[in-house]
Protein backbone atom coordinates (compact mmCIF):
# COMPACT_ATOMS: atom_id res chain seq x y z
CA UNK A 1 0.00 0.00 0.00
CA UNK A 2 1.04 3.32 -0.63
CA UNK A 3 1.53 6.45 1.91
CA UNK A 4 -2.18 7.93 1.61
CA UNK A 5 -3.21 3.75 2.31
CA UNK A 6 -4.03 3.23 -1.35
CA UNK A 7 -3.14 0.42 -3.26
CA UNK A 8 -0.65 1.62 -5.98
CA UNK A 9 -1.05 -0.97 -9.27
CA UNK A 10 1.12 -2.99 -10.23
CA UNK A 11 2.91 -3.76 -13.45
CA UNK A 12 2.46 -7.21 -14.40
CA UNK A 13 6.32 -7.73 -13.42
CA UNK A 14 5.21 -6.93 -9.90
CA UNK A 15 7.51 -3.84 -9.82
CA UNK A 16 6.36 -0.34 -8.97
CA UNK A 17 6.71 2.29 -11.93
CA UNK A 18 9.84 3.78 -10.58
CA UNK A 19 11.80 0.64 -9.49
CA UNK A 20 10.51 -0.49 -13.05
CA UNK A 21 12.12 3.19 -14.46
CA UNK A 22 15.32 2.74 -12.77
CA UNK A 23 15.45 -1.11 -13.59
CA UNK A 24 15.58 -0.40 -17.23
CA UNK A 25 17.94 2.06 -16.75
CA UNK A 26 20.45 -0.53 -14.76
CA UNK A 27 19.70 -3.04 -18.11
CA UNK A 28 20.91 -0.90 -20.70
CA UNK A 29 23.76 0.35 -18.76
CA UNK A 30 25.21 -3.07 -18.13
CA UNK A 31 27.71 -4.59 -20.60
CA UNK A 32 28.74 -8.34 -21.27
CA UNK A 33 31.48 -9.11 -19.46
CA UNK A 34 34.42 -11.46 -21.64
CA UNK A 35 33.73 -15.02 -19.48
CA UNK A 36 37.21 -15.60 -19.54
CA UNK A 37 38.40 -12.40 -17.71
CA UNK A 38 37.54 -13.00 -14.15
CA UNK A 39 39.80 -16.38 -14.43
CA UNK A 40 42.85 -14.40 -16.32
CA UNK A 41 45.37 -12.54 -13.92
CA UNK A 42 46.22 -8.71 -14.76
CA UNK A 43 49.15 -9.82 -16.64
CA UNK A 44 47.20 -11.96 -19.12
CA UNK A 45 44.62 -9.06 -19.70
CA UNK A 46 47.42 -7.09 -21.03
CA UNK A 47 48.62 -9.47 -23.69
CA UNK A 48 46.14 -12.08 -24.99
CA UNK A 49 47.47 -15.48 -26.26
CA UNK A 50 47.30 -15.30 -29.53
CA UNK A 51 46.70 -18.79 -30.96
CA UNK A 52 48.83 -20.16 -33.85
CA UNK A 53 46.64 -20.31 -37.70
CA UNK A 54 45.96 -24.03 -37.92
CA UNK A 55 47.61 -26.42 -41.21
CA UNK A 56 45.78 -27.63 -43.74
CA UNK A 57 46.16 -30.78 -44.74
CA UNK A 58 46.76 -30.11 -48.30
CA UNK A 59 49.12 -27.43 -47.09
CA UNK A 60 51.07 -30.19 -45.25
CA UNK A 61 51.10 -32.44 -47.75
CA UNK A 62 52.67 -30.21 -50.14
CA UNK A 63 55.63 -29.21 -47.89
CA UNK A 64 55.99 -32.86 -47.80
CA UNK A 65 56.18 -33.65 -51.26
CA UNK A 66 58.60 -30.48 -51.46
CA UNK A 67 60.80 -31.82 -48.86
CA UNK A 68 60.60 -35.42 -50.37
CA UNK A 69 61.44 -33.70 -53.99
CA UNK A 70 64.68 -31.57 -52.44
CA UNK A 71 65.73 -34.90 -50.82
CA UNK A 72 65.32 -36.99 -53.85
CA UNK A 73 67.45 -34.51 -56.31
CA UNK A 74 69.94 -34.31 -53.94
CA UNK A 75 70.74 -37.96 -53.63
CA UNK A 76 70.56 -38.62 -57.24
CA UNK A 77 73.21 -36.19 -58.55
CA UNK A 78 75.88 -38.26 -57.62
CA UNK A 79 78.53 -36.43 -60.46
CA UNK A 80 81.85 -38.03 -61.15
CA UNK A 81 85.15 -36.25 -59.93
CA UNK A 82 85.99 -34.47 -63.14
CA UNK A 83 89.59 -34.08 -63.38
CA UNK A 84 90.05 -32.08 -66.39
CA UNK A 85 88.86 -29.55 -64.01
CA UNK A 86 90.35 -29.85 -60.83
CA UNK A 87 87.63 -31.96 -59.46
CA UNK A 88 88.88 -34.86 -57.11
CA UNK A 89 85.82 -35.39 -54.88
CA UNK A 90 84.86 -38.59 -54.97
CA UNK A 91 88.51 -40.27 -56.20
CA UNK A 92 91.43 -40.23 -53.88
CA UNK A 93 94.63 -38.23 -54.87
CA UNK A 94 96.88 -41.38 -55.49
CA UNK A 95 94.28 -42.93 -57.83
CA UNK A 96 93.75 -39.66 -59.53
CA UNK A 97 97.07 -38.86 -60.21
CA UNK A 98 97.84 -42.55 -61.24
CA UNK A 99 95.01 -41.72 -63.80
CA UNK A 100 96.24 -38.48 -65.21
CA UNK A 101 99.39 -40.00 -65.95
CA UNK A 102 97.71 -42.94 -67.61
CA UNK A 103 98.83 -45.16 -65.22
CA UNK A 104 95.81 -47.52 -65.05
CA UNK A 105 95.17 -50.37 -66.98
CA UNK A 106 92.77 -49.51 -69.88
CA UNK A 107 90.39 -52.80 -69.78
CA UNK A 108 88.12 -51.75 -73.23
CA UNK A 109 88.08 -48.47 -75.57
CA UNK A 110 85.54 -46.69 -77.65
CA UNK A 111 86.28 -44.74 -80.51
CA UNK A 112 83.61 -42.33 -81.77
CA UNK A 113 85.38 -40.83 -85.24
CA UNK A 114 82.97 -40.82 -88.26
CA UNK A 115 79.96 -40.89 -86.14
CA UNK A 116 76.98 -38.30 -85.90
CA UNK A 117 75.96 -36.80 -82.35
CA UNK A 118 73.25 -38.96 -81.94
CA UNK A 119 75.01 -41.87 -83.17
CA UNK A 120 77.93 -41.31 -80.88
CA UNK A 121 75.15 -40.81 -77.61
CA UNK A 122 73.71 -44.39 -77.93
CA UNK A 123 77.32 -45.66 -78.32
CA UNK A 124 78.70 -44.03 -75.84
CA UNK A 125 75.21 -45.77 -73.38
CA UNK A 126 75.83 -49.24 -74.53
CA UNK A 127 79.66 -48.97 -74.02
CA UNK A 128 79.41 -47.89 -70.34
CA UNK A 129 76.38 -50.63 -69.96
CA UNK A 130 78.72 -53.20 -71.03
CA UNK A 131 81.31 -51.75 -68.89
CA UNK A 132 78.86 -52.04 -66.40
CA UNK A 133 78.07 -55.72 -66.64
CA UNK A 134 81.69 -56.76 -67.01
CA UNK A 135 82.94 -54.70 -63.65
CA UNK A 136 85.26 -53.11 -65.59
CA UNK A 137 87.43 -50.17 -63.68
CA UNK A 138 89.27 -48.56 -66.32
CA UNK A 139 88.04 -47.72 -69.91
CA UNK A 140 88.74 -45.18 -72.67
CA UNK A 141 86.61 -43.34 -74.76
CA UNK A 142 88.19 -41.89 -77.98
CA UNK A 143 85.95 -38.54 -78.77
CA UNK A 144 88.69 -36.65 -81.35
CA UNK A 145 89.88 -33.20 -80.86
CA UNK A 146 87.43 -31.66 -83.48
CA UNK A 147 88.88 -28.67 -86.11
CA UNK A 148 90.95 -26.28 -83.80
CA UNK A 149 90.22 -28.54 -80.71
CA UNK A 150 86.58 -27.42 -80.73
CA UNK A 151 85.11 -30.52 -81.88
CA UNK A 152 81.13 -31.12 -80.55
CA UNK A 153 82.18 -34.73 -79.31
CA UNK A 154 84.56 -33.63 -77.32
CA UNK A 155 82.32 -31.01 -75.47
CA UNK A 156 79.63 -33.34 -75.61
CA UNK A 157 80.75 -36.96 -74.23
CA UNK A 158 81.75 -35.24 -70.93
CA UNK A 159 78.14 -33.62 -70.45
CA UNK A 160 76.34 -37.40 -71.24
CA UNK A 161 79.05 -39.19 -69.05
CA UNK A 162 77.93 -36.85 -66.15
CA UNK A 163 74.30 -37.19 -66.80
CA UNK A 164 71.78 -39.75 -65.36
CA UNK A 165 71.86 -42.59 -65.82
CA UNK A 166 75.52 -43.06 -66.66
CA UNK A 167 76.41 -40.78 -63.85
CA UNK A 168 75.68 -43.22 -61.03
CA UNK A 169 78.42 -45.48 -62.28
CA UNK A 170 81.46 -43.40 -63.36
CA UNK A 171 84.53 -42.23 -60.26
CA UNK A 172 85.97 -39.73 -62.64
CA UNK A 173 86.97 -38.34 -65.77
CA UNK A 174 90.46 -37.07 -67.18
CA UNK A 175 91.79 -36.43 -70.17
CA UNK A 176 94.00 -39.33 -71.71
CA UNK A 177 97.87 -39.38 -72.25
CA UNK A 178 98.93 -38.30 -75.89
CA UNK A 179 99.87 -42.32 -76.62
CA UNK A 180 95.78 -42.38 -75.96
CA UNK A 181 94.75 -40.06 -78.06
CA UNK A 182 95.67 -36.72 -75.51
CA UNK A 183 92.64 -34.61 -75.27
CA UNK A 184 90.87 -35.73 -77.92
CA UNK A 185 90.04 -38.88 -75.91
CA UNK A 186 89.17 -39.87 -72.40
CA UNK A 187 90.45 -42.00 -69.71
CA UNK A 188 86.83 -42.75 -67.35
CA UNK A 189 87.32 -44.28 -63.63
CA UNK A 190 83.69 -46.83 -62.95
CA UNK A 191 82.69 -47.42 -59.47
CA UNK A 192 82.70 -51.15 -58.15
CA UNK A 193 79.65 -52.82 -58.90
CA UNK A 194 77.97 -54.35 -55.88
CA UNK A 195 76.69 -57.74 -56.33
CA UNK A 196 73.74 -57.39 -58.57
CA UNK A 197 72.09 -57.63 -62.31
CA UNK A 198 72.56 -54.23 -64.19
CA UNK A 199 70.78 -55.86 -67.57
CA UNK A 200 67.85 -54.08 -66.66
CA UNK A 201 69.52 -50.83 -66.74
CA UNK A 202 70.68 -50.41 -70.02
CA UNK A 203 69.43 -51.64 -73.31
Amino acid sequence: MGHNGKDIPLDPTGRHDDDKLLWEQVTQSVRRMNPQSAFQTPKQRESPKTWPLKTSWTDRSQSVQISQGKAKTSSDKTMPADIRLGETSGIDRTSARRMQRGQVPIEDRLDLHGLSQEQAQKEVKVFIGAAVRNNFRHVLIITGKGRDGNGILREKVPEWLKDAPLCHHLNAISYAQPKDGGKGALYIRLKRQREEKNDTLWP
